[in-house]
């Protein structure tokens, strides 16, 4: 049941993104067969060159293929923080495979659990988190000008307006 799943804080793998992007995915390896239809999919992946296009997208990544008799196919994930996740592909078309390639190389390698909180911050404010009404009418309608105010000089179509109608009144 939902009360029995630990619940983790929202967090950020050793402050990646704060200089520069660290691909959290280390290897990851393509177990399939190569005689039964189940593996069908991730054989295609592998002929058909996506395996090659990620792994030449990838170069921070170890790709892999393990050829395994007899065995349903498997995408297994390694990361950096020494998590490993498996995905079974079983009878998966090729673009499937593909996506979750994609998908094992952005993710952090945390298990997916929910969140204890909405919200964290490493420094707490005593104040609280800051709303556009954090201030009551600081600002109220009362202190904002008139709409209707007019400057005392005429506005520049005020000024055409005027032009033209000298211009016409010398004309005739």
């Amino acid at each position: 049941s939902r009360q029995m799943l630990p619940r983790v804080f929202l967090s950020q793998p050793l402050q990646n993104g704060v200089s520069r992007y660290t691909c959290q995915l280390k290897r990851i390896t393509l177990k399939f067969c190569k005689f039964r239809p189940n593996s069908l999919g991730a054989r295609e992946f592998i002929e058909n060159g996506d395996f090659l296009e990620f792994a030449r997208a990838n170069p921070q990544v170890a790709c892999y293929l393990k050829p395994r008799r007899n065995r349903p196919p498997v995408l297994q994930a390694e990361f950096a923080n020494g998590s490993v996740q498996l995905a079974r592909i079983d009878s998966f078309p090729a673009e499937f495979v593909r996506r979750w390639f994609w998908l094992m190389r952005g993710r952090s390698g945390d298990d997916l659990l929910p969140l204890h909180e909405n919200l964290r911050s490493f420094h707490p404010s005593v104040q609280g988190v800051w709303t556009p009404f954090t201030f009551g009418r600081s600002v109220g309608l009362g202190d904002l000008p008139d709409s209707r105010h007019r400057p005392m000089s005429p506005s520049a179509t005020e000024l055409i307006q005027q032009l033209h109608r000298l211009q016409s009144a010398r004309m005739s």
